[in-house]
């Protein structure tokens, strides 16, 4: 417990610094030695949960620093790319990939994604962190009170990137429907009434909505997840 312990400490003497290694570091402690060892992350983690219920001082110094690089770091890249294949070429992507290995581009200290990746370094580490139940995180956010993202204002900047992000995504599902290959096999493709078409004046329609004052977010939480998943 002494390093997480030390862990907190230097989170709690800088928690708006929005320093990487805090975070990596404490990530570290909580990653298991085997991958698909989740229960021991699972305890880790109750270890950490347990530990700020009982000091007030760390468990707000610990959110703050979170919620900090969550409202200070462009969300977009992260809910946009992450986890999706790229639309290009085979031969353009492999081009890219060794143009990056003579000139590897610069990331963006900004940039969300760019610190999961620097966080969760291993490529192994989705095993344990999706093997941990979602009972144990959300205990987790409860201690530390992170607010849902469906209780922040419309103006929230959490709220504003995450509208954003299913918007590029809705725009790119309409640009890969009106590719010229698929469009000269069904013409009917760029009639208003195709489903690529139709589907991204309905996320118009939703984000318009979502941003008026008293509209019901409780019905769309699984809707708007089943998107960005």
């Amino acid at each position: 417990m002494t390093e997480l312990t030390n862990i907190l400490e230097k989170i709690s003497s800088e928690p708006r610094r929005q320093n990487p290694d805090l975070l990596s570091g404490l990530v570290d402690w909580i990653r298991p030695k085997r991958p698909q060892d989740a229960e021991q992350a699972a305890e880790r983690i109750g270890q950490l949960n347990t530990l700020l219920g009982q000091n007030p001082f760390w468990n707000r110094n610990l959110r703050i620093y979170l919620l900090t690089i969550l409202t200070k770091k462009d969300l977009i890249r992260l809910l946009t790319d992450l986890g999706i294949l790229s639309s290009e070429g085979f031969f353009s992507e492999g081009r890219r990939k060794i143009s990056y290995r003579f000139l590897p581009p610069q990331p963006n200290p900004n940039n969300l994604s760019v610190l999961v990746r620097l966080v969760f370094k291993k490529n192994t580490d989705g095993q344990w962190v999706s093997g941990v139940s979602d009972e144990v995180w959300e205990a987790l956010f409860q201690t530390l009170r992170i607010p849902s993202v469906f209780t922040l204002r419309a103006s929230h900047p959490v709220i504003k990137r995450w509208l954003d992000a299913i918007n590029i995504l809705s725009l790119r599902i309409t640009t890969i429907g009106l590719e010229p290959q698929l469009v000269d096999r069904q013409p009917e493709l760029e009639k208003r009434e195709s489903p690529f078409m139709s589907q991204n004046l309905e996320v118009d329609d939703y984000i318009l909505k979502f941003e008026q004052e008293g509209f019901d977010r409780s019905t769309q939480i699984r809707i708007t997840n089943k998107f960005l998943c």
